[in-house]
C-alpha cells in the first residue's frame, strides 16, 4: 500500500477517534476539575497523535520516521524558512481557534 494511502487512513481514524472522544467528553461533561478530568483530556492525546502523524505523512510523502532525516538533508536556509512558516501557520491557526471559542 502506498505511503499516502496508508497515511490517509491514519488521518480518518484518528479524526474519528478524536471527534468520538470529544463528542463524549461534551455530552458527559470534562468533570468539575477533580478526580479523572485530567485523565478523560489525555485520553484525546491518543486519537490526535494518530491525526497528526497522519497529516505529516499526508504533507510530506514519507513515513513518520523518515521525516527527520528528510529535513535534515535540506539545506540550512531551506530549514530556516521552513521553519519559520511552520511557526507562523501555527500561530494563525491558535489565534483563529481562540477567537472561534472565545
Amino acid at each position: 500500500m502506498n505511503v499516502r494511502t496508508k497515511a490517509l487512513l491514519k488521518l480518518v481514524g484518528g479524526l474519528i477517534g478524536f471527534l468520538i472522544l470529544y463528542a463524549t467528553l461534551l455530552k458527559n461533561g470534562v468533570g468539575d476539575g477533580g478526580q479523572g478530568s485530567r485523565l478523560r483530556v489525555m485520553a484525546l492525546a491518543v486519537p490526535g497523535a494518530f491525526l497528526l502523524a497522519g497529516l505529516i505523512e499526508v504533507i510530506t510523502g514519507a513515513p513518520f520516521q523518515q521525516v527527520s532525516t528528510q529535513w535534515d538533508s535540506l539545506q540550512g536556509w531551506q530549514r530556516g524558512i521552513l521553519g519559520i512558516l511552520i511557526v507562523v501557520v501555527a500561530v494563525i491557526v491558535l489565534m483563529g481557534t481562540m477567537v472561534m471559542f472565545a
